[in-house]
């Protein structure tokens, strides 16, 4: 028994990101004010008032979030080409670990899951330096910095799914290390630049080694006051695929739905992604849209183009406005008792046809999304779905409705 046990945790420390979860959880449950040097204590100690404010942010916070969904959907998002099909699921149920040092280190590390793997998994493992004037540095499994959308959480995003766009070509979590440039603030304000290398993670699904990426991304506001936001952004990522085979697979933002919107099996050597973002606020009402492209390049030389975009408009009408800050925005907190009201509209649109092969669909979204306070929201989607090209059936007709109820909570 004892021989089995030392075998399993062997294995599982061979992996290097297991390696690394291990290491990081240590991090997150030792007194890591201990790590810290004492003369820079001191130093920032100028007041008892502020040494205990400052050891109220240090201390370790615990975060989770439950999703509950509820989707009636009909031929377009089944294989089977059912008229109507209802279906629910734990759409998300995750638990976050952070914790920030006196020696400007900080960890975080999450945990998730999603009825549809039917798993528990690693979203968020790594650690944070901001010692450095010019820059911080993320280190472990992050998001990419690659699209608007992509970069701002679930809790935070007006509608249930991210568009197709962001879900086919932002890269989402890799693991790998980010540097944010601090310093580029300074010379334009209102800025962010980050640039990192990342692996994609899960070697089991790649026949050879997994993809490596050089991701970047560049934003700037150049208006921002009390009533209204502005924003602009730039992001690309090379990407080298290794001979892997590519394919590009979308459920039409129906998270119970098939793999409905296809594009061909190729067999990769790189890939090119592009991005561009812009972002409006006023007041209560917001816009803000996404253009992206990718090329894919074959081993046999031949390139394939795939691109597609999203416009959506939101308007807050009992008064509030979504927060901006470091080039995304968050979620509303509701100013009265009785909540807050938000309505939402998107077009999106996803050609992952080339050469003759391959889907083109679009997805009309209309919403509601009802702030019953800061930790629980009601939230409600209309899709009206079409293709063209490829499809799995002839029966593409058929729209969806989905429910959601998010709960979120805070331990500090």
């Amino acid at each position: 028994m004892q021989n089995k046990f030392v075998k399993q945790t062997t294995y599982f420390l061979r992996k290097p990101f297991h390696l690394f979860v291990f290491l990081l959880g240590c991090l997150l449950l030792c007194p890591l004010d201990a790590l810290a040097d004492k003369s820079q204590i001191r130093a920032q100690r100028k007041s008892q008032h502020h040494y205990h404010d400052n050891h109220h942010k240090r201390k370790p916070v615990l975060k989770g979030r439950l999703m509950w969904d509820l989707n009636r959907y009909g031929a377009f998002y089944s294989k089977q080409a059912d008229g109507s099909t209802i279906s629910s699921e734990i759409r998300r149920a995750e638990l976050a670990f952070s914790q920030k040092t006196k020696n400007h280190w900080s960890a975080k590390l999450e945990f998730g899951f999603e009825s549809n793997e039917n798993e528990v998994e690693v979203n968020d493992a790594y650690a944070k330096y901001r010692g450095w004037k010019w820059a911080k540095v993320t280190i472990g499994k992050s998001k990419e910095p690659f699209g608007f959308e992509e970069l701002s959480s679930t809790s935070d995003i007006p509608t249930l799914e991210r568009s197709m766009v962001s879900s086919a070509f932002a890269p989402g979590r890799s693991l790998g290390v980010t540097f944010d440039i601090n310093s580029l603030d300074k010379v334009l304000p209102r800025s962010s630049l980050a640039i990192g290398l990342f692996q994609a993670e899960n070697d089991d699904d790649y026949d050879h080694q997994p993809p490596v990426a050089i991701t970047t991304r560049l934003t700037y506001a150049p208006l921002k006051n009390d009533r209204q936001i502005l924003h602009l952004g730039l992001a690309g990522s090379w990407r080298d695929w290794d001979e892997n085979a590519f394919q590009f697979k979308e459920q039409g933002e129906l998270n119970t739905a098939d793999n409905m919107i296809l594009s061909a099996i190729l067999t990769a050597d790189s890939q090119q992604l592009k991005g561009v973002e812009a972002a409006w606020q006023y007041q209560s009402f917001n816009i803000q849209a996404e253009y992206m492209a990718s090329s894919v390049d074959q081993v046999d030389g031949e390139t394939w183009l795939y691109d597609g975009y999203y416009v959506q408009a939101g308007y807050l009408l009992t008064g509030e406005k979504h927060q901006y800050k470091k080039g995304k925005f968050s979620a509303i907190k509701p100013a009265a008792e009785s909540g807050a009201w938000e309505l939402v509209f998107r077009h999106s649109l996803l050609d992952l046809r080339d050469n003759n092969l391959g889907a083109e669909a679009s997805v009309n979204l209309l919403g509601v999304n009802y702030y019953a306070s800061n930790q629980i929201r009601i939230m409600f989607n209309y899709l009206n779905p079409s293709i063209s090209g490829y499809s799995l059936h002839s029966n593409t007709d058929g729209d969806a409705i989905s429910l959601r109820f998010l709960y979120l909570f805070q331990v500090r």
